[in-house]
């Protein structure tokens, strides 16, 4: 089984937003879930604040990997799936 974490809602990274809170809480769970369970997780919402932090010197609230703050534009699905690829390439092949 593999897991993830909710990604951002809005790109700013030096002012939080009110939903901020909520997707960290979310995340929790997320990882929590995963580690009980013994499941690949991907963290997307620590990988996309990193990356984030690095690529939004300008803090602005889309445009970097969403076209609107939280839809992934074309930059943003490459990303995704990159980060994916790389945690799912090591898990085996499900078989019923």
């Amino acid at each position: 089984m593999a897991l993830r974490t909710p990604s951002v809602i809005d790109e700013k990274t030096n002012n939080p937003n009110k939903y901020d809170s909520m997707l960290d809480e979310y995340s929790a769970v997320s990882r929590s879930v995963a580690s009980y369970t013994g499941s690949i997780l991907c963290d997307l919402r620590k990988i996309f604040l990193d990356h984030l932090r690095l690529n939004n010197p300008s803090n602005v609230e889309k445009n970097i990997l969403t076209y609107d703050g939280v839809h992934l534009n074309g930059a943003g699905n490459r990303f995704v799936v990159a980060q994916m690829m790389m945690k799912l390439e090591g898990m085996k092949a499900f078989s019923p």
